[in-house]
């Protein structure tokens, strides 16, 4: 059985032996109270005994390292019940963990592909490409604000003006709200007057979940998609995200 991370989970001191033992990135015996009886592990001619502490281990003695874990007394009022001991054993397990993945170079990519089923695979897995539409109205610089009209009623809010497929604007239903407020005679105004010329994008090929990050961090809706180099190849929106799961 692996863990998170890919590497071999802990295995059972009763039936593990050498041959699994050595393709542990490392190996960590946490000491346990009240245990009605003490089982050892024998690994490479070390005797891990698993005592009631630490300083007692065979394997102690033998280790590159040992984290003293131990506790002077439980937070239970009789000190009985394991309290204190478990926090700092979690805390200590959640910093070898990371410490390891670090260490491996461990990144969201290979967490994804040892979860590819269920939410957390699919917030890991799924790209803007699978969600994003393409584009369906052509809108160039030289366009009027009535052209845009049609277009942003075709694609959902947000009006891409391209130029030799490449991105020159964009304008959303905010912008012609804002323009409507004015009370100008905006329908001939050209859409060059009124886009956004550096608009915020997404990457084709980015996580899908990292897109809902970028579009709810600056509050918008939409956002054209480019590819490398920066030919526009759709759109995405944060509804389409959150409905195939992105976040």
């Amino acid at each position: 059985r692996r863990s998170d991370d890919g590497a071999p989970e802990r295995p059972r001191p009763r039936q593990a032996h050498d041959d699994d033992l050595r393709v542990l990135d490392f190996f960590a015996a946490v000491p346990g109270r009240g245990l009605a009886a003490r089982p050892t592990l024998d690994f490479h001619d070390v005797t891990v005994d698993f005592g009631p502490t630490v300083q007692i281990f065979h394997v102690g003695r033998a280790a590159a390292a040992v984290l003293d874990a131990s506790v002077r007394e439980e937070a239970c009022p009789h000190d009985l019940a394991p309290t204190t001991s478990t926090t700092v054993a979690l805390a200590l397990g959640d910093a070898l963990a990371v410490a390891l993945l670090e260490r491996k170079g461990f990144r969201r990519e290979d967490f994804a592909a040892l979860h590819p089923g269920g939410r957390l695979g699919r917030r890991l897995l799924l790209r803007v490409e699978e969600v994003m539409v393409p584009l369906v109205a052509e809108l160039g610089p030289d366009a009027s604000m009535r052209d845009a009209i049609v277009v942003l009623a075709h694609e959902r809010g947000i009006a891409v003006i391209r130029e030799e497929g490449r991105l020159a604007g964009v304008i959303t239903a905010g912008d012609l709200t804002r323009l409507v407020e004015r009370g100008a005679d905006y329908l001939q105004q050209g859409v060059a007057t009124v886009m956004t010329r550096a608009p915020r994008t997404i990457a084709l090929g980015e996580l899908a979940a990292t897109a809902v990050a970028a579009l709810e961090r600056h509050r918008i809706l939409a956002a054209p998609v480019l590819d490398a180099d920066g030919i526009v190849r759709g759109v995405v929106h944060l509804h389409d995200l959150l409905r195939a799961g992105a976040a």
